[in-house]
């Protein structure tokens, strides 16, 4: 869809009629939202039926216009005239972001009931420029990820909705009102990890999975976000869709795509089934320790599917 947008603008330029500051439609997506091209933006536009003005919001990335009425447009003059809400895309059609903005904005065109207004709210948090202080462990989204894949490949389950339920700040990696889990990856040949104590030893039922990877391996993190950007059922989760983007844009683009790995194996361990400490003051709280894990002793990804499951 990138491209035959792209290539509807280049022939758009071309024509000797065009005039910069015209709207014109681009691509209708559906009945109620389009993409139009004005002032050399690309502009993503719903119908809407609620008369709700909200003052002009502009970030970086993006536009938000509320309510704008449009009564005809250049050259469709069939496509629906009305109040529309629009986001425009502030940047270049070269940017790295400009299929991001694309996808995401026909994948909110299908799905109804999310409001335009948290639709912008969470486009921004995915565009909005990453802080040098908050860097992403490629290591770890690259382990994260694997197991959604792996679980759904060879087990048909899928995890994605478990997946950072509280956005990248969430205690566990993947939560639901059964279990939670916490992801380990590394490519040492070690099973000493660093663990926080009250994390895993508390009245919750958790499990936490070491991920041991390989590099030089068949695949790169970015292989695996655009798997999950286009295979069922992850295409069509606009939650997960967000999030995944969201850690992509913390990620150095040429780490992204050069460094590749593999899985070497994937062994899950219950709370239950650690060694830990018996006795801690109340006084003491927040304790993180090395905890080095017998991997001969836990679960294999097999059974673990099973656990899940029930």
């Amino acid at each position: 869809m990138e491209q035959i947008i792209k290539n509807k603008i280049l022939d758009l330029i071309k024509q000797s009629i065009y005039k910069s500051d015209t709207l014109y439609l681009l691509y209708a997506i559906n009945e109620s939202s389009a993409f139009f091209f004005q002032n050399e933006k690309i502009i993503f536009g719903q119908n809407t039926k609620i008369s709700q003005e909200m003052p002009q919001i502009y970030t970086e990335f993006l536009t938000l216009v509320t309510s704008v009425y449009i009564s005809a447009i250049t050259n469709n003059t069939t496509y629906n005239s009305g109040k529309y809400n629009l986001l425009i895309f502030n940047r270049d059609l070269d940017d790295e972001n400009f299929s991001n903005f694309i996808n995401l904005c026909m994948m909110y065109a299908d799905i109804e009931g999310l409001v335009f207004e948290d639709f912008f709210y969470s486009m921004i948090d995915i565009f909005q420029l990453p802080s040098t202080t908050k860097e992403l462990n490629l290591i770890g989204f690259f382990g994260e990820l694997s197991l959604i894949v792996k679980l759904w490949q060879d087990y048909h389950f899928d995890m994605s909705n478990m997946w950072h339920t509280e956005g990248s700040n969430s205690r566990y990696d993947f939560s639901c009102l059964e279990y939670n889990i916490e992801v380990k990856t590394s490519t040492r040949e070690s099973s000493t990890f660093k663990i926080k104590h009250s994390q895993l030893f508390n009245m919750s039922n958790n499990y936490i999975v070491i991920i041991n990877i390989k590099e030089n391996g068949r695949f790169s993190l970015n292989d695996l976000i655009e798997y999950c950007m286009k295979t069922p059922p992850f295409s069509h989760n606009m939650n997960f869709q967000i999030k995944l983007l969201q850690e992509k844009m913390k990620v150095d683009l040429n780490k992204l795509k050069s460094q590749k790995f593999s899985v070497d194996r994937f062994v899950f361990f219950s709370k239950e089934n650690l060694e830990t400490i018996s006795s801690i003051p109340e006084c003491i709280n927040e304790i993180s320790y090395n905890y080095t894990f017998n991997l001969s002793d836990g679960i294999c990804i097999e059974e673990m599917s099973e656990i899940l499951r029930k």
